[in-house]
């Protein structure tokens, strides 16, 4: 049923390949929630990892960077699953266990600020951490300043993939991205949300590094 509703709207899935040694090589993937919400095929985007544990996305605001992220989780989480993926190929081993670290709103009971919040929650994650686990993390320390959140999310990164975690990161944060650039030890993958010269976005995630802006 699921499959027939993609196919009405000129979207496909595929049987994924759960014994490849790459940690995720996969062409046309996309967002199955987005494709069901509009009623519409999404645009699609190739991700190639090879064996890196990775991958760093930057680029535009409104560029398509969280909705690729989700994409990611919902199609490692569908294979695990022993279902078709939303993708003309997908190809990845299987993780122990998948986290996500997702920018949050204000406390409203004010319980915690922002900043303390993501503290906390990456802290309950790392608690649980196995190797071969998958972490998503979108704009995370983002409510802190560049400087400050770039150190944290950089120090949090290194112990992770030191420890045999796999770690798919949305940011905004360039010394943190430009960091990583520089870091051979840490050996990421960049994906880059592209804007035109009018401002245009294309939702197209495509290879580069990191820029000094996000327009």
């Amino acid at each position: 049923m699921l499959v027939s509703a993609l196919e009405q709207i000129g979207s496909t899935m595929s049987i994924p390949d759960p014994v490849t040694t790459a940690t995720l090589e996969s062409d046309a993937l996309y967002d199955l929630c987005l494709a069901l919400r509009t009623g519409a095929a999404p645009q699609t985007n190739d991700v190639h990892l090879s064996d890196h544990s990775l991958l760093v996305i930057t680029g535009a605001n409104n560029g398509g960077k969280s909705t690729l992220l989700r994409a990611l989780g919902v199609a490692q989480l569908l294979m695990q699953s022993g279902l078709p993926v939303p993708a003309d190929r997908y190809a990845s081993h299987p993780v122990g266990q998948l986290f996500t670290h997702w920018a949050r709103e204000e406390d409203e009971e004010l319980v915690h600020g922002k900043f303390d919040e993501e503290l906390d929650r990456m802290q309950q994650i790392i608690e649980r951490l196995r190797p071969g686990d998958l972490v998503l993390g979108n704009e995370s320390f983002s409510s802190t300043n560049e400087a400050e959140g770039s150190e944290i999310l950089l120090e949090v990164t290194r112990a992770l993939i030191g420890g045999g975690v796999h770690v798919y990161a949305v940011t905004h944060l360039y010394d943190f991205a430009s960091s990583v650039q520089d870091d051979p030890k840490l050996d990421a993958t960049f994906l880059r949300a592209p804007r035109s010269d009018t401002g245009e976005r294309t939702f197209r995630i495509e290879p580069g590094p990191p820029l000094a802006t996000s327009f």
